[in-house]
């Protein structure tokens, strides 16, 4: 079994972690904020907030209109208007899976670049196009869709998604607030509390209301980069003209035996090479860690020569073949395309 680090994506990945921790730390300052103007002080000088149910509520309500839903779900009914993000984290989330796919894209052109040699070819291939590219059709329902249009298995679309586990990260903060205001701990220790218990990069330490109150809505946002990555990677597999398949390799310290390792043994050959609508399902699981690689094709010789025919020829074909390689088409279509249904 292969095993592959995939630096770049890790690196981009972290990137947006780092930023997604800094919105939440921002937003855990704004309900400070809020707590602190219903506080009052006690005889010790700490500001403390009465544990009445009708101020408690208040404070809920104020946090989701004034924080909550202006970051997750923004101004309107919902995150995305196709693929527009109408919030905050809608616009984190398509930086996020652009990036990703803008790194997939690249290392295909980086692989046609390695075999083909003739500039009269590869610059057909990578012409710059007024016309959207033609996804190819694929067999995986998942990919037929861009992200924001898929539904997954339980009937929800991409701002289903969101909206969902938004409304959870609140009723985790509102009981996280409860649970501390009843006690009767000062404002100054609860907003501590609060930006480590918002943050992915942080520890959260109160058990009684549950662990890290936004962790559903970053693994989201890192399955969506994730599947945009295997979708990118399958669709652009289908119309590079020296790829055909598609490697699944492991994590160098991938240490529990799962389904990943069945998937970097499988394929024809045992050795987790796949024809690139054959590739398992990924992500596999949320924390996945493994890569998908296109692989070079085999009859690279007759590919090259034909590719050289029909270009020089002006063989209809080839007209097919024009910008279907150049970097913002692709990334473009990959974005707001829906692919082909396979037959």
């Amino acid at each position: 079994m292969a095993t592959y680090l995939d630096r770049q994506q890790i690196r981009h990945r972290r990137q947006i972690q780092r930023r997604f921790d800094d919105d939440q730390k921002r937003m855990a300052t704004l309900i400070t904020m809020i707590l602190l103007s219903f506080a009052r002080v006690d005889a010790s000088g700490n500001r403390i907030i009465p544990t009445d149910q009708r101020t408690r509520l208040a404070i809920k309500a104020a946090i989701w209109a004034q924080v909550l839903k202006p970051y997750y779900i923004g101004g309107g009914a919902e995150p995305f208007s196709d693929a527009v993000p109408q919030s905050p984290f809608a616009r984190l989330m398509r930086e996020g899976i652009e990036g990703t796919i803008g790194i997939q894209v690249g290392r295909q052109i980086s692989l046609l670049k390695r075999y083909i040699k003739d500039q009269t070819v590869l610059n057909w291939f990578l012409a710059p196009s007024t016309n959207a590219i033609e996804l190819p059709a694929t067999s995986k329902p998942n990919f037929q869709q861009p992200f924001y249009a898929h539904v997954d298995g339980n009937g929800y679309k991409l701002n289903d998604r969101i909206q969902r586990n938004a409304i959870e990260a609140r009723a985790k903060i509102d009981r996280m607030i409860d649970y501390h205001i009843v006690a009767g701990v000062a404002v100054a220790l609860i907003g501590a509390a609060l930006s480590n218990y918002m943050t992915i990069s942080g520890r959260s330490t109160g058990k009684p209301y549950g662990e890290y109150a936004v962790y559903a809505l970053w693994r989201l946002l890192r399955i969506e980069m994730m599947t945009a990555a295997a979708r990118a990677t399958t669709l652009v597999t289908k119309l590079n003209p020296v790829a055909d398949r598609i490697w699944w390799t492991l994590h160098p310290q991938h240490k529990e035996v799962d389904a990943c390792d069945s998937n970097a043994s499988g394929g024809p050959d045992g050795d987790g090479i796949y024809a690139a609508d054959r590739v398992p399902t990924y992500p596999n699981h949320p924390g996945e860690a493994c890569s998908l690689i296109a692989v070079a094709a085999k009859n690279m010789d007759v590919i090259k020569q034909r590719a050289y025919i029909k270009i020089t020829n002006n063989d209809p074909i080839a007209q097919t073949w024009r910008g279907t390689m150049n970097e913002q088409s692709l990334i473009r279509a990959l974005l707001l395309e829906a692919a082909r249904e396979a037959a």
